[in-house]
């Protein structure tokens, strides 16, 4: 096959088709991943269900709907594109799918493979500035709310969502993908999943590049706003506690957010190296790797452990459970308390007045002594 940006399609090539895995550093890629991502996959669950489990009156103050779905749609995105670039990166480039690959024909699944997981990317990137949109309107609208983040919802936010992304990969509508040997550092039989041209020339890193840098911009500005209002005083007419309950919600909103600066980041870098300096763009490919990596973690744990919603049940459930501590607690005294008082009744004809009051000066020194352990456990 012809030379792709510079590096050779593996196809048919004996020294990769007769290439055998051996264990090395690379084998870390595929690997490593797993032990963050599956916790929080179960995170990202017990979001789910932490929403759908609370009262209506505490999720329609703290977490709006709308704002729910769309940061349920990141977390599906983030995941969805963690496993299309595992299968495009880190299993080829670990050397263990070289020889199934250099046996295979340049093909469109390839393609979409790459395309779908372009696609979750740009959804990545454009979401926070669309999450931004939707609690500009919960901190500015104050009369038919829901109807102008419906209608918002609707003409705007999905439109943008679903449909700038599918123009971005459009592009690719008659490229192949291929298989082609990635560069220094990674020595021989460490793969990745490419495309030939598509339309007009175009490349993938065009689309990222500019997407990163508009959509950070606008976020920027969006979140500056956000943050002014909230310092100026959030919910004037409520009462305190609800007042406290919806700044917390927008302070975790905020740090939820903030996770995705690093792909931004990570996605610029990697974008400029791979146009303007491709001799070194594959130094940059892991850190591309962990940018995107940090968001899907941070994102769903930081909601988790800080929104108000998830915070109160997990509180309610702690004091449930001090609830019965001191319930069984107050029910083993009561029950040893009774025993002794029907134990004094029934000697109380044989006993002077001495042993009386020191058996009843006993009783109290027991209990004391029984309270304080249970308490210290």
């Amino acid at each position: 096959m012809s030379i792709q940006d510079g590096f050779m399609s593996i196809h048919g090539i004996s020294q990769y088709i007769d290439f055998h895995f051996t264990l090395n550093y690379t084998i870390l890629i595929p690997t490593v991943p797993f032990v963050y991502i599956i916790p929080t996959m179960v995170i990202m669950w017990k979001v789910y269900r932490g929403y759908h489990s609370q009262s209506s009156n505490l999720t329609k103050l703290t977490l709006d709907s709308h704002l729910y779905a769309m940061l349920m749609f990141y977390f599906v995105a983030n995941i969805s594109f963690f496993f299309t670039d595992f299968l495009r990166f880190n299993v080829p480039v670990s050397g263990l799918a070289t020889s199934l690959c250099a046996g295979l024909f340049p093909n469109r699944y390839f393609t979409l493979l790459i395309a779908v997981g372009d696609y979750m990317n740009y959804c990545i990137l454009i979401l926070p500035f669309l999450v931004s949109v939707v609690r500009i309107i919960i901190l500015s609208v104050a009369y038919n709310q829901k109807k102008i983040r419906a209608r918002v919802m609707k003409w705007f936010i999905l439109p943008i969502l679903f449909l700038l992304p599918l123009f971005c990969v459009s592009f690719m509508i008659p490229s192949m993908g291929y298989c082609r040997q990635l560069g220094s550092p990674f020595g021989f039989g460490a793969i990745d999943i490419y495309y030939t041209h598509g339309w007009f020339g175009l490349r993938r890193s065009y689309f990222i590049l500019g997407l990163s840098v508009s959509c950070w911009t606008l976020s920027a500005v969006l979140s500056s706003v956000i943050y002014f209002k909230i310092r100026s005083g959030l919910m004037r007419a409520g009462s305190i506690h609800t007042r406290k309950l919806a700044k917390k919600a927008e302070f975790s909103i905020s740090l939820t957010l903030i996770s995705a600066i690093v792909p931004f980041i990570t996605n610029c870098i990697v974008s400029v190296t791979t146009l303007w300096t491709p001799d070194i763009m594959f130094y940059f490919s892991i850190l591309r790797l962990v940018g995107n990596d940090i968001e899907t973690v941070l994102m769903p744990w930081t909601l988790y452990l800080t929104h108000p919603v998830f915070r109160e049940k997990n509180e309610d459930l702690r004091n449930a459970q001090k609830t019965i501590k001191i319930w069984n607690l107050s029910l083993r005294s009561t029950l040893l308390s009774g025993s002794y008082v029907f134990g004094l009744a029934i000697f109380l004809p044989f006993l002077d007045s001495g042993l009386l009051c020191s058996l009843v000066v006993l009783h109290f020194q027991i209990s004391i002594v029984i309270f304080n352990f249970k308490k210290s456990k």
